[in-house]
């Protein structure tokens, strides 16, 4: 932390930047944002994602496992390479250079990604697929 605290005094954004450590309840700062951008390397599936679409943000992300699986690029969210600053760096200007309907778009989509596919509705519904399939394919075994 003090080595992130230098470097942003050094790039003048102390005044701008707020690290308010682990947080329980990250919805005020969903409702907060204006975007959203996931620099992970690692994310398994995502789930930050799935919460800045459910609080309709537009989304950049790297190219996460998680992100891959989730994200139709350019359709509901922004994918910058991976392990790449400057790649992130060249995502952020894309999304920055976006006018606010096509920020609106992304947001808008994103979140109906989340409702089709994520919410729990969904999710019960191809989990009782599922086990129709394997009760059928055991009845036939």
């Amino acid at each position: 932390m003090p080595a992130l605290r230098a470097q942003c005094e050094r790039l003048g954004l102390a005044a701008r930047v707020r690290f308010a450590g682990w947080q329980d309840d990250p919805v005020p700062f969903y409702e907060l944002a204006d975007l959203f951008v996931c620099p992970s390397r690692h994310e398994p599936l995502g789930n930050v994602i799935l919460e800045a679409w459910q609080h309709r943000l537009p989304v950049l992300s790297t190219r996460n496992e998680g992100a891959t699986e989730l994200v139709a690029e350019d359709r509901n969210a922004l994918l910058a390479p991976l392990s790449n600053p400057a790649g992130l760096g060249e995502g952020l200007r894309r999304l920055f250079a976006l006018d606010d309907a096509a920020l609106d778009a992304l947001a808008t989509a994103g979140h109906e990604t989340v409702q089709r596919e994520h919410h729990a509705d969904a999710v019960l519904q191809a989990y009782l697929e599922l086990y129709d399939r394997l009760m059928h394919e055991r009845r036939r075994a």
